[in-house]
């Protein structure tokens, strides 16, 4: 039954019907053999059998004016809704709400609890949820959008816990000040612990990734960490076997331009893309290799000069490499850059060329560079060479352009 048996009076009620008007004892009724517990009014009339009081389940309480009570089941409109922290065994979440829907389904063991005006309050309350949830003895889930300090995480299904949630399948989005799209990460396994004021987000696989709108970048990502606080994050994961994350410019003007880098912290203060572990960056027909994997990414997609890198050319023939260089990369087709060169002569022996100018024409490299007057250049044992020197990436011989 719905109600512990009692004795009441069948009376006429205001709509001509025989029912009854009573209340629970001080401690209330169990209700459905136990599995939640009610108090104040019962009414019984043509429009059913009604209540209007305090209602339970589980943690959970809720207070309403119209609840309506079946056999298997109970309909509330409540005024006041909430769910009591639990730290031990099945934890759950401080939760509070006031106007709500809730359907309650004591023999499959459910509260569902729908949003009708206001968000609910999460975590004392440190975050607000805009979505339904679902309780249950296992716990509480819901979907929706859980909304904290500038970031929104949105999902289908949320697992809750005391101090943290998460979910299979999640995005982010976080705002700047303004209001603007500072950062977006979509289709990320989410686990977000309010305790730790962090959140860990790994990869689902090849639609998973990241939006920087400041850098005009995206990123596929493994892993990435959010410090809430500090307003950072960590993208990669440095105990990752592979390649690492792909950053991929979305600027028109860099085609695509893309490196891959084991780790990258971003502020989203600054908005500055800090990538480490970057083996190599393709640019036209170049490997250029930075100085300790380091590569900075301003906004708008502006690439900080490189100083100390490697530039192998070209990427087929592996004719020529320059060391030392400094580069500044454009887009995925044109860099321009200086660097030094070692010449080795028919005999053998190795000379340093300086290339003050290297840069791309027709989508290969080319570089030039001087020999001063007062430098002496050796061709070979017989001859010195003044002038200057010209290198075509995809041919294995220099051009010289002087005098002997």
């Amino acid at each position: 039954g719905i109600f512990p048996t009692f004795d009441d009076t069948l009376r006429l009620q205001e709509d001509y019907s025989l029912g009854f008007t009573r209340k629970t004892p001080d401690d209330g009724f169990a209700i459905y053999g136990g599995k939640g517990k009610y108090y104040d009014d019962i009414h019984l009339s043509h429009q059913g059998l009604k209540g209007s009081g305090n209602f339970e389940y589980l943690t959970s309480k809720a207070a309403a004016n119209e609840i309506f009570f079946f056999p298997d089941s109970a309909n509330l409109f409540t005024q006041t809704f909430s769910i009591t922290e639990v730290l031990e065994g099945i934890e759950f979440p401080e939760v509070k709400n006031t106007e709500t829907y809730a359907h309650f389904e004591p023999y499959n063991d459910r509260l569902n609890i729908y949003k009708t005006k206001d968000d609910f309050n999460f975590y004392k309350p440190q975050s607000t949820f805009d979505g339904d949830l679902l309780m249950r003895p296992t716990g509480l889930t819901g979907g929706g959008i859980m909304s904290l300090d500038k970031a929104k995480v949105n999902a289908n299904l949320f697992t809750y816990n005391a101090n943290w949630f998460g979910s299979d399948v999640a995005s982010l989005r976080v705002f700047e000040e303004s209001g603007d799209l500072a950062f977006k990460a979509n289709d990320l396994k989410t686990h977000i612990d309010l305790e730790m004021r962090e959140g860990v987000f790994h990869s689902n696989g090849s639609d998973s990734y990241v939006e920087l709108p400041a850098n005009q970048y995206i990123s596929y990502i493994d892993k990435l960490k959010w410090a809430i606080d500090e307003e950072s994050l960590t993208l990669g994961d440095e105990v990752a076997t592979g390649e690492g994350s792909e950053f991929v410019s979305i600027s028109p003007t860099q085609d695509s331009l893309s490196f891959f880098a084991k780790t990258a912290f971003y502020s989203l203060k600054d908005y500055i893309i800090h990538a480490n572990g970057v083996e190599s960056i393709v640019v036209a027909d170049a490997i250029i290799s930075p100085d300790s994997g380091i590569v900075t990414v301003a906004k708008k997609a502006v690439i900080e000069t490189l100083y100390g890198a490697n530039i192998l050319a070209d990427n087929l023939t592996e004719y020529h490499t320059f060391t030392n260089a400094v580069v500044d990369i454009k887009s995925a087709h044109d860099y321009i850059a200086s660097g030094d060169y070692t010449y080795k002569d028919a005999m053998n022996n190795e000379q340093q060329i300086f290339f003050k100018e290297i840069r791309v024409q027709d989508t290969i490299t080319i570089a030039r560079g001087d020999v001063s007057t007062d430098k002496v250049f050796h061709i070979d044992s017989k001859f010195d060479f003044k002038g200057s020197i010209d290198l075509i990436a995809d041919q294995k011989h220099l051009t010289f352009d002087g005098y002997f």
